[in-house]
């Protein structure tokens, strides 16, 4: 996907941020839509079959409902009603939510955007999404302007509202000053550098503060798990390091993975010393353990398609 992007950004020097709020709940929703580049977890909303009946029903459903009499039923208090409904049907932050996104935006923003904005741009435009958070890219300012004061009464139009703070107009392109101008998404942090040939090339690594709060929630399961039996302790710590690695083991992401493989080993090494009251482990010892239980190491996990594809050519 970086390959892609490198041959083609130099055109879409504009980028929409933008950031959905209110979705399908009477609930306030703050999404954190940012540009979508190169994210493994990406994914293409337009193959979902969509119809006039499913915008409907999702866009009524989703609201709140006046409870309707049922025979034989006793009457509730308001707030025993209004925790029913929290509870069965809210789904903002469910794993249902992205699936319901992808369906309502299908038609709100896909379908829009391909036939009314990008048939009036004069340069190169594109629209990816993942969910409720995408980015439009544009060649020329002006377009993506137009698009950024389009949006909101577009939206608006379905019930959805675009959070103020989430969307912005910024200048994404090598040909501005390279590292100034950076976007998180998904986790990652994005900004133009240059690769080893001093080319032009987009950059990847761990957004800080995932990678903060990271740390805080390793900390927090070290506090809790580190009294188990030391096999128990090992078994899961590889096994939420695999998880860790196969979502942040990008291109180019190899200092942030060391960074956080360090920082969890110390913190394990702290809290396995707590165990009793004396110190249980030395580092040489601690060095020895992780190597007797085969730690996963920081790795990346997959390549560039197109540096594949160049390698079995």
């Amino acid at each position: 996907m970086i390959r892609w992007v490198r041959g083609t950004t130099s055109s879409y020097t504009w980028a929409t941020q933008a950031g959905l709020s209110r979705l399908g709940s009477n609930r306030t929703l703050i999404a954190s839509a940012l540009v979508v580049v190169g994210s493994r977890r990406a994914m293409t909303a337009s193959s979902l079959p969509l119809s006039w009946d499913v915008v409907r029903l999702h866009h009524v459903e989703w609201g709140a409902q006046k409870p309707g009499p049922i025979a034989g039923a006793k009457l509730c208090t308001r707030d025993a009603r209004r925790e029913l409904y929290d509870i069965f049907c809210n789904f903002v932050g469910s794993v249902l939510s992205p699936i319901l996104a992808n369906v309502y935006l299908h038609y709100a923003l896909d379908l829009w955007f391909q036939k009314v904005v990008k048939p009036r741009c004069r340069g190169e435009a594109c629209l990816i999404r993942y969910a409720d958070d995408f980015v439009a890219a544009f060649q020329y300012p002006e377009e993506a302007d137009r698009f950024y004061q389009e949006l909101g009464p577009r939206l608006g139009k379905f019930g959805l509202e675009v959070a103020p703070d989430k969307t912005r107009v910024i200048p994404f392109s090598h040909q501005h000053a390279r590292g100034r101008t950076s976007f998180d998404f998904l986790g990652f942090e994005f900004r133009w550098g240059t690769d080893r040939a001093g080319k032009p090339h987009v950059k990847r690594r761990t957004a800080r503060k995932k990678l903060r709060n990271s740390i805080k929630r390793f900390t927090a399961w070290c506090r809790e798990t580190c009294r188990s039996r030391v096999r128990d302790v090992f078994r899961d710590l590889n096994a939420k390091l695999r998880g860790y690695y196969r979502y942040y083991g990008v291109h180019g992401n190899s200092p942030s993975l060391q960074q956080f493989f360090n920082q969890a080993m110390r913190i394990l090494f702290k809290w396995l010393n707590r165990r009793s009251q004396r110190r249980s482990y030395t580092w040489t010892g601690f060095t020895e353990l992780l190597r007797h239980f085969r730690v996963e190491r920081p790795r990346l996990v997959g390549r560039p398609k197109t540096r594949m594809a160049a390698l079995e050519a």
